[in-house]
């Protein structure tokens, strides 16, 4: 039953069970629990579908520990599905406190949680300041070695 929470379900078969196969003095009790949020996550943060069995997911629960050194967290996309077959992208800062206010926050089922590379992984310059640093400094020292060589020639 797409659409529904728990306690929405658990009415909606309490009242089929009543309405069609019990009477009221029958005293029926149902249990309605939740099997899992099945979820998908892509690039970096690793590719695969993963169930967490919970009723409420964040999505910080969903990417903990797996985005990538080159992910660029303040753009995760979580893509939901709606019911009718569509889809729509939402984007997220996880960086920022105020995700957790966010109504993208919480995951839903068979959703996908996308995690873009950050610029310099094309560039393959480095993700820290640091990094960028050395990158800088090894082809400033490659041009000046080239300069020299030649210049003795």
């Amino acid at each position: 039953m797409l659409g529904y929470t728990v306690e929405e379900v658990h009415e909606k078969i309490k009242k089929e069970l009543l309405d069609h196969y019990f009477k009221e003095e029958a005293n029926i009790f149902a249990t309605v629990k939740l099997a899992g949020i099945r979820y998908t996550t892509l690039r970096e943060i690793g590719s695969g579908s993963q169930v967490i069995y919970k009723e409420t997911v964040t999505i910080m629960e969903a990417v903990a520990g797996g985005i990538t050194e080159y992910g660029d967290m303040t753009n995760v996309k979580n893509i939901r599905q709606y019911p009718g077959g569509g889809e729509k992208i939402h984007s997220i800062d996880l960086t920022s406190m105020s995700a957790t206010k966010s109504p993208y926050y919480y995951i839903q089922a068979n959703g996908l949680i996308l995690v873009n590379p950050l610029p310099q992984k094309p560039w393959g310059i480095g993700t820290t300041g640091i990094e960028n640093f050395r990158t800088l400094v090894s082809v400033i020292t490659v041009f000046t070695s080239i300069i020299l060589i030649g210049n003795r020639f």
